[in-house]
């Protein structure tokens, strides 16, 4: 007896440990861009660099976020199976417990995520932006509007909000804690960035751009890089050719003159694509999982009644 319950002990210690371990690491994957974040994206976390075999970009499908899983419902089937657990619905609930585990686990390895950016007012083709897949939806979405709104008051954020309109009719509202469903797939609003947005001068036509931006103008490509927040500079690409020119200082390329000058910011809201697959078989063992702990509970009270 006392070399159960010391394996009993030991079991549940293990066990806290690896869960503390587990939410620990997925409390840091949520502070590293990931893997399919444009390069327009977000300024690189100090964490980033810390990649190595933990695969921070894209910790949900790494070995190591697999093994944890693994491990917390190894411990349940070995507590079920090694006699350390006795009675026949506490068994019973490890085993379904164990088997949640694993669904839980592969749910998160087997969903593949991609990150988004869409800049306001431009329109993009979701299914031009994740990786092939045949069930792809085939939805055109536009940022109308993205909005920090504020407590009352006060200059602190309580919501940020992607307002979008869907294949240029529907128009849709996403915001933190509140994802957009398409078929299988799920939308989470993930992060923001104020772009500067430029007015180019080629001759006598006026063109609007932002940073990342591509135009095709009378003397090509144009491409507006990010300008240098120390010297002002701002990087401009023609066609192959880089310059780099102060804000409203004339350029000549191709017997046209060029002027670029900053005109604002506009916001790129960033958007995590889930595909999400076996919900379902998720689904199925929680509802099991909870009867049975229902139906335990209530024996514990019955027994509890009889002893009294």
């Amino acid at each position: 007896m006392k070399t159960t319950n010391q394996g009993k002990r030991t079991m549940i210690r293990i066990f806290q440990v690896t869960i503390l371990i587990l939410i620990m690491l997925l409390g840091i994957s949520t502070f590293i861009g990931q893997h399919g974040e444009p390069s327009t994206g977000r300024p690189e976390n100090a964490l980033t660099h810390w990649n190595g075999w933990l695969q921070w970009d894209r910790f949900y499908q790494s070995p190591v976020h697999i093994a944890l899983w693994g491990l917390l419902a190894l411990l349940l089937l070995v507590s079920v199976t090694g006699g350390l657990i006795r009675r026949c619905w506490s068994r019973l609930m490890h085993l379904l417990l164990a088997i949640c585990i694993i669904l839980i686990g592969a749910e998160k390895s087997l969903n593949r995520r991609t990150m988004i950016a869409i800049p306001e007012n431009v329109s993009i083709r979701l299914a031009d932006r994740i990786p092939a897949s045949g069930h792809s939806p085939d939805v055109v979405l536009t940022l109308q509007k993205f909005e920090i709104q504020l407590h009352s008051g006060t200059r602190t954020p309580r919501a940020f909000i992607s307002h979008l309109i869907a294949n240029h009719r529907d128009t849709l509202r996403l915001s933190v804690n509140h994802p957009l469903a398409f078929g299988r797939f799920r939308l989470y609003q993930n992060d923001f960035d104020p772009q500067p947005v430029y007015d180019i001068q080629v001759g006598d036509q006026p063109y609007r751009c932002g940073t990342g931006d591509t135009l095709t103008t009378p003397i090509g490509t144009v491409r507006i890089g990010r300008s240098d927040g120390d010297s002002g500079m701002i990087t401009l690409r023609i066609g192959e050719t880089t310059h780099k020119l102060r804000p409203d200082e004339p350029i000549t390329f191709a017997g046209r003159p060029v002027r670029v000058k900053p005109a604002g910011y506009r916001f790129v809201s960033y958007i995590e694509v889930v595909e999400v697959r076996g919900i379902g078989l998720l689904l199925m063992s929680s509802v099991l999982y909870l009867t049975a702990l229902g139906i335990a509970l209530l024996r514990l009270r019955e027994q509890a009644g009889r002893d009294c």
